[in-house]
């Protein structure tokens, strides 16, 4: 897995580099590259001159073999974007949010980026309250690929974990907002989604639980922000763009935490690039595809 990574992030590969990267002896980087190219997880695109032998050949992991279609599911409607080794395509949008809908857009994302469904090795789909599991198993037998379903938020939480404002904290708090406002807890850059997917919905806490109004978004959102500080002690709270009132949210988070007797958090807004649900489904497609590639790889 981590000589496949190395040539990931790198884009190319030589078997020295390789080496180099992963820390292991030319010889043993050589074993392992010869068996990553009999799966079929890398190929072979050029050599180097005046190199001979398997240090001249140049790898990179196979586009064939790594596409993916990342979905972000809101009411009413779904956004797509289609990737592999080579880069990731335009984002297509559709109305509708069935399963049949959802086959049929994995199916125009991978047209964009010059593939087609049967060529899909994986989707991640980061869904609004109301598509479950099963619908997403639905669509996977429509598409004969697999489909996992997360939370969009928790997905959001990754992306902020791996290339955000989160990145290297141990431990932090996302907040996202819109009609199901939610707090995803990150720790050691992995998201904690509950026993039953269902952590930080913020829109399941009683208005009474924090002596607020139902009507009083940013005082519910203060609130429950700080609880989660109190019991969780995080030491950034990261704000989504979608979240009400962001000029004033901040300051009100750190004074109800300061009213509940809890550390005041550092509170920023959220440094994800572009689509934080698209980005996280990215990645996490992106890791279980190479994870797949090196087991078949290491397969007897």
């Amino acid at each position: 897995m981590a000589s496949l990574e190395a040539i990931a992030e790198r884009g190319t590969g030589t078997v020295r580099e390789v080496a180099a990267a992963v820390g292991v002896s030319v010889v043993t980087a050589n074993n392992v590259v010869r068996d990553l190219e009999a799966a079929g997880a890398i190929d072979e695109i050029a050599r180097r001159q005046g190199h001979r032998g398997p240090r001249a050949r140049v790898f990179r992991v196979s586009p064939a073999r790594t596409c993916f279609v990342a979905v972000r599911v809101d009411p009413g409607r779904m956004t797509a974007r289609c990737g592999d080794a080579t880069g990731t395509g335009p984002a297509v949008t559709v109305a509708g949010t069935t399963p049949e809908t959802l086959a049929d857009l994995v199916d125009r994302a991978a047209r964009e980026q010059r593939r087609d469904a049967g060529q899909v090795r994986g989707v991640v789909a980061g869904v609004s309250p109301g598509f479950t599991e099963a619908m997403g198993a639905r669509a996977a037998d429509l598409l004969g690929t697999p489909v996992r379903v997360h939370r969009g938020d928790h997905l959001a939480a990754l992306a902020e974990a791996e290339v955000g404002a989160g990145r290297g904290a141990a431990v932090f708090l996302r907040v996202t907002g819109g009609p199901a406002p939610s707090t995803t807890l990150v720790l050691d850059g992995a998201p904690r989604e509950g026993a039953h997917g269902a952590a930080g919905a913020m829109d399941r806490i009683p208005p009474q639980l924090t002596g607020t109004r139902a009507a009083d978004g940013t005082e519910l959102t203060a609130y429950a922000v700080a609880l989660a500080c109190v019991i969780a002690d995080p030491e950034l709270v990261v704000l989504d763009q979608g979240v009400a009132e962001p000029e004033l949210l901040p300051d009100r988070i750190r004074s109800v935490v300061k009213e509940l007797a809890g550390p005041e958090p550092e509170v920023v807004p959220s440094a994800v690039p572009g689509d934080p649900v698209l980005t996280g489904g990215r990645r996490l497609a992106w890791s279980g595809i190479l994870a797949d590639l090196a087991r078949r790889a290491m397969a007897p």
